[in-house]
Parts: C-alpha cells; sequence; structure tokens
C-alpha cells in the first residue's frame, strides 16, 4: 500500500531503507526483512466534517520498530526526524520478541486532507 504521497511513509524513508506497511504481502521476505527495519499501518482515518462535507481527516498510525539489539541511535534518529516535521510519535510499548530482536511500538496521530 505504501501510498508515496503519504507524509509518515516518505519520513520513515529517510530513516530507513527498510520500511515496510503492515498488510502488504509483497514485503514480507526473508530479503526485505533484514534487521533493522520499520513497519507502519494506519490504524483510523476519522473523518472531520463541516456541513456534512470531510474537510480533513485524524489519521492515527502506528509505526513499529524492530531491531535485533537495543538500537539507541536509530530511536534517536527516528525520534529526531518526526519532531523536525512536526509530527510527534508517542511510544506506546516496548517488548522483546521469542528471537530477542526487540519492538518499539509508536501511535502518530496527524491531521490530513484525505489524500494522505
Amino acid at each position: 500500500m505504501a501510498l508515496h504521497n503519504d507524509i509518515i511513509y516518505n519520513t520513515l524513508r529517510s530513516i530507513t531503507e527498510n520500511v515496510h506497511y503492515m498488510s502488504n504481502l509483497y514485503d514480507n521476505t526473508e530479503t526485505t526483512n533484514q534487521l533493522p527495519y520499520i513497519v507502519y499501518q494506519i490504524i483510523s482515518k476519522r473523518p472531520i466534517t463541516a456541513d456534512n462535507r470531510a474537510l480533513l481527516y485524524n489519521v492515527e498510525y502506528q509505526v513499529t520498530i524492530v531491531t535485533k539489539t537495543r538500537n539507541e541511535a536509530l530511536i534517536h534518529l527516528f525520534e529526531e526526524t518526526m519532531n523536525q516535521k512536526e509530527i510527534i510519535p508517542v511510544l506506546v510499548s516496548t517488548y522483546q520478541n521469542d528471537d530477542y530482536s526487540i519492538n518499539r511500538v509508536y501511535q502518530i496521530n496527524i491531521l490530513s486532507t484525505g489524500g494522505y
């Protein structure tokens, strides 16, 4: 799905080339899932209406950064890049997988005109 006019996708791609959309089956191969990588998905897209027309949308993203070990440099680069774009990521959780890789899950809310 990775929309090339999506501000979140473009910002994540400036951090690393390994950015994948959650439900895109073409991204789920052994060659594309080299650690570290970032997985993102759109959780919700709610219209903000005026006069029964959707003028803006409140779009909620979930961004997961998957690393083999605790990668402070990548996390700092992610947070700094998002803050420069005036996008504020909120850390939701951090957990360790069975293969000892680490997931950091962020929530991002933006206002969009509908075309991402």
